[in-house]
């Protein structure tokens, strides 16, 4: 099993890049009135036919790389699984992917969050002209678009110093 829950969102994340996306929308939810945790990670990448999505789903299947692994969601649908949860992934040639895991919060086993307002500033910050969106219901929820920073920042980029000090404040703000 991957150690932390920030791994898999990275690795979805990595995917979506290989995936030539432009967009990314990540989910995080996990009310406080529930006994649930919601990861969903969307994108408008090339997406896949049947074929590929079975041996995506079986593992050992990668696109990203010639030594990649091809272990991530495999490894994401066990963890969902194992922790009370489902898995679920829809793919389309030409409309992108869609990867939804949900667990129990409370689960023994639940992998924790490392540190996941770096993961998530890690999305923003490397992922160069693509549009990426938060949406965020962990603590105080909230929402975050990359179209709405950079119309605010103008010529800065998301990458500049100034910018990853603010968004790390916000980001850390919001999640506790």
């Amino acid at each position: 099993m991957i150690e932390s829950l920030d791994m898999h969102i990275l690795d979805l994340f990595q995917n979506a890049l290989a995936s030539g996306a432009s967009e990314v929308l990540l989910r995080l939810e996990c009310p406080s009135d529930e006994n649930r945790l919601t990861i969903e990670m969307r994108d408008n990448g090339r997406g896949m036919d049947a074929e590929t999505l079975a041996a995506v789903e079986r593992g050992y299947y990668s696109s990203k790389c010639e030594r990649c692994v091809g272990l991530g969601l495999p490894l994401l649908r066990a963890t969902a699984e194992h922790c009370g949860g489902q898995f679920e992934i829809k793919s389309r040639p030409g409309e992108g992917t869609t990867v939804t895991a949900t667990m129990l919060r409370e689960h023994i086993d639940l992998p924790p969050f490392e540190n996941v307002t770096e993961t998530l500033l890690t999305l923003l910050a490397t992922s160069g002209d693509r549009r990426i969106r938060l949406a965020v219901d962990c603590g105080i929820p909230f929402e975050l678009d990359t179209d709405e920073i950079e119309a605010a920042l103008g010529d800065v980029p998301r990458s500049h110093p100034d910018v990853i000090a603010f968004l790390r404040a916000f980001l850390a703000e919001r999640l506790g």
